[in-house]
């Protein structure tokens, strides 16, 4: 009996190893994505951390110098927010194109397997048609030979 021998198995493995290489660069996005987020989250605690400060020292009745010092980080800190989520606004967005292309990758990989999956078994039902013409025309020469 023949083997199969399939045509598309190297487009295969290409679509395969592609689909491999925009995953990891799929999870190296929404790693990126994780440290941005983390970092915003950090910049909203100093922030915090900062406006409380602010608030004991004005109520302690402290030194305007310091008030204003911390007023100003305060300031630099509401700037620094808006950049970072900036910053994740844009990281996101890589990675719903990075999960978009992904998608992309794997339906060209699957029509790939499928038109190869077709291909077998079209080569599989042909090769038993002609194993039963073959058996049938044995079983005809037995006939033949035994009247």
């Amino acid at each position: 009996m023949a083997k199969y021998q399939s045509h598309l198995e190297a487009l295969i493995k290409v679509r395969r190893y592609r689909q491999e290489v925009v995953y990891r660069e799929l999870l190296e996005q929404e790693d990126l994505l994780a440290l941005e987020k983390t970092q915003l989250q950090e910049y909203l605690e100093a922030s915090d951390d900062a406006m409380d400060r602010l608030t004991r020292h004005q109520k302690s009745g402290g030194n305007p110098a310091a008030i204003q010092t911390h007023y100003n980080f305060i300031k630099a800190q509401v700037k620094t927010i808006k950049a970072q989520q900036k910053r994740i606004a844009v990281q996101t967005e890589a990675v719903e194109k990075k999960r978009a292309e992904l998608n992309e990758v794997m339906q060209e990989k699957k029509i790939v397997e499928k038109i190869e999956a077709r291909q077998k078994t079209a080569y599989l039902e042909e090769l038993k048609k002609k194993e039963t013409f073959l058996l049938d025309e044995i079983a005809r020469r037995r006939n033949t030979r035994t009247q």
